[in-house]
């Protein structure tokens, strides 16, 4: 699979509490990267979860970087179960016009702790071509 590092706002993120990713994608600079193919968020478990019940994880976009507006445009509930190392959790495709069309310049992971607050467990989220992404590569949700 091939991962351009500007487009994963999260890398070996700690989640430790419910909270943003670490970083953003600026969608200007992200709209050619597919060239015509299909992209979607994706988050690989880099580190098992322990002590929640599960975690939401959300796609949003904003006009600007606070993010003071944002809206979800998709959302996946991964109970704790499925939170093991090398999973994957693939959301459908973007929208083709999302990339640039919608006024919405950026696009960040929120993620929501339900139950106790982990101690271990960590992510890397970003976008890729739906070519990309193995076959094989453990799909949770």
């Amino acid at each position: 699979m091939i991962i351009d590092r500007s487009l994963q706002p999260s890398v070996a993120q700690a989640i430790t509490a419910t909270a943003a990713s670490s970083d953003y994608i600026d969608l200007t600079q992200a709209r050619d990267f597919a060239k015509g193919e299909p992209i979607a968020p994706v988050v690989h478990i880099d580190e098992a979860f322990n002590t929640l019940t599960s975690l939401a994880i959300a796609v949003q976009v904003d006009d600007n970087t606070s993010f003071s507006s944002a809206t979800t445009i998709a959302t996946k509930s991964i109970n704790l179960a499925q939170l093991t190392l090398n999973a994957w959790v693939i959301f459908e495709a973007l929208a083709p016009g999302l990339l640039g069309a919608t006024g919405e310049k950026y696009l960040r992971f929120y993620y929501t702790v339900t139950g106790s607050n982990p101690t271990l467990g960590k992510v890397t989220a970003g976008l890729s071509r739906l070519s990309d992404i193995p076959m094989n590569a453990g799909v949770v949700a």
